[in-house]
């Protein structure tokens, strides 16, 4: 089973990318977080698979973000939903372990080519 972690206070922008996840994996289990307080604290009790951050959600930011999740867990994959371009996407999150940018809105087709590399890297089905 994929788990993903979603933290947004937009989730209807995350809305296609859900569904072509769990049309392809069939057992994916999404759990939607509305704070970096509540999305830490869950990953600390219950690792998931992938943990997608939408850089526009309010709080410390998505940097600071990440590196307050990689002191509770760094083996956790992530990926960020930005509208930085590729240059500077590199330069903000270099050093981040992000797995992958997807575009603000992200669709079936990114959404489909992050998980393909998920399951590259990890072996899961």
């Amino acid at each position: 089973m994929l788990r993903l972690a979603v933290i947004t206070e937009q989730p209807e922008r995350f809305a296609a990318m859900a569904d072509s996840i769990v049309d392809r994996s069939r057992s994916a289990a999404i759990s939607w977080y509305h704070s970096e307080g509540a999305a830490l604290e869950a990953v600390a009790d219950a690792s998931p698979d992938l943990m997608v951050i939408d850089e526009n959600f309010s709080g410390s930011g998505a940097v600071a973000f990440l590196q307050r999740l990689m002191a509770v867990n760094a083996m956790i994959n992530t990926a960020v939903a930005s509208g930085l371009s590729r240059e500077d996407f590199h330069e903000t999150y270099e050093g981040l372990g992000v797995l992958m940018q997807l575009p603000p809105v992200p669709d079936r087709e990114s959404s489909e080519d992050l998980i393909d590399r998920l399951k590259a890297i990890t072996g899961i089905r």
